[in-house]
């Protein structure tokens, strides 16, 4: 499994999801939950699965990237836009790293 698609499943379920921080537990204690850049540090993703993912962020949310420098995107799309627009960037990344979903 590739670590894009890692990071995307980790995150799926908007309950495993956060923002405003990397990662942590959630409110009963009972789940980790983690940001897109959170989920993509879990998954051990590498320079080129993040910089495929901040141009599928920046394309899909101009708004956003044009305010912040290009790596900050994804951190901007998480905390601001939220958990769909975070599922739509992941799939993207996936579809076009790999093909399809």
């Amino acid at each position: 499994m590739s670590a894009l698609r890692e990071a995307y499943e980790l995150i799926k379920d908007p309950a495993d999801w956060c923002q405003g921080t990397l990662a942590q537990l959630s409110a009963d204690g009972s789940r980790m939950q983690r940001c897109a850049v959170g989920a993509l540090s879990a998954a051990m993703a590498t320079e080129e699965d993040r910089a495929v993912l901040v141009e599928v962020a920046a394309s899909l949310f101009p708004e956003q990237a044009y305010r912040i420098f290009p790596p900050d995107v994804i951190w901007q799309v998480n905390d601001n836009v939220g958990h769909e627009a975070v599922m739509q960037m992941f799939e993207k990344a996936i579809v076009e790293t790999e093909g399809s979903l």
